[in-house]
């Protein structure tokens, strides 16, 4: 079956692009992010197409090494032989998966509020700090991570709108939000460890995803973690495709 990943890509490239990430598209669905965070999924080769031109690959992957940032070769699918040689010779030897899911707007399956539910906002630039704190937490990340990422430009361009719960003013869950030609990207869903397991990552992807679709939203994308896979099925999500990161083994 064919797979429409077009949304995601066109996505991840108008966040790159708005947040100052270096971004270059090669002719064959193949392309290249520089972030500048030492996280290897926000830095690489990242392929659109089922079967990506390797040498395009090649030529990218030769230029990431300089950065001296982490960094991945994304693949839907598996990689093919030329493809995982490139890889090896960077270094680039451990793997791992995650699913692509996209939900359109019939199939949604919305909870709703709940006593004690928090207040979910949709923000401006002007609560960056708070916003950043939140997410750090709830992807237990270095200090450095998102406010390299989150700027100001990001926050406020046009279709990119970061939500932040808050439970009686204290924040407990932060996501981001990305509209373009009838879809609504969800990115970043975080929920700090101190107020997980109490439905806070599902109310606020509802109302990015209740947002989107009020503004001619037609279908969500995201891709999702071990943990929110289950979640993201029961919000309606289902697996488009399962795709492949290509890393640096982690150190023994």
């Amino acid at each position: 079956m064919l797979v429409n990943v077009t949304p995601y890509f066109d996505g991840l490239r108008l966040i790159a692009e708005r947040a100052g990430f270096r971004c270059s598209i090669g002719g064959t669905g193949v392309l290249q992010v520089i972030s500048g965070t030492p996280v290897a999924t926000l830095n690489g080769v990242f392929c659109s197409s089922p079967a990506p031109d390797p040498d395009q690959i090649g030529r990218f992957a030769a230029e990431l090494p300089g950065t001296g940032l982490p960094w991945t070769i994304q693949l839907r699918g598996e990689p093919s032989a030329e493809v995982a040689a490139i890889a090896s010779e960077h270094g680039l030897t451990g793997r791992h998966t995650a699913p692509y899911m996209t939900c359109g707007r019939d199939a949604f399956v919305a909870r709703g509020s709940r006593p004690y539910a928090p207040v979910i906002r949709a923000i401006t630039s002007a609560r960056l700090r708070t916003y950043v704190e939140t997410l750090t937490a709830g992807f237990e990340a270095p200090p450095d991570v998102f406010a390299r990422m989150l700027t100001p430009q990001l926050l406020d361009a046009p279709g990119m709108t970061a939500y932040l719960a808050e439970r009686d003013g204290i924040p407990v869950a932060a996501a981001f939000g990305v509209l373009h030609a009838r879809h609504i990207g969800v990115f970043n869903v975080g929920t700090p460890p101190i107020f997980r397991g109490r439905g806070y990552a599902r109310l606020i992807v509802e109302q990015v995803m209740r947002d989107g679709f009020a503004a001619g939203a037609e279908s969500a994308y995201l891709q999702a973690s071990k943990a929110g896979f289950p979640l993201y099925e029961s919000m309606g999500f289902t697996t488009a495709e399962t795709w492949t990161y290509l890393v640096a083994p982690a150190p023994q």
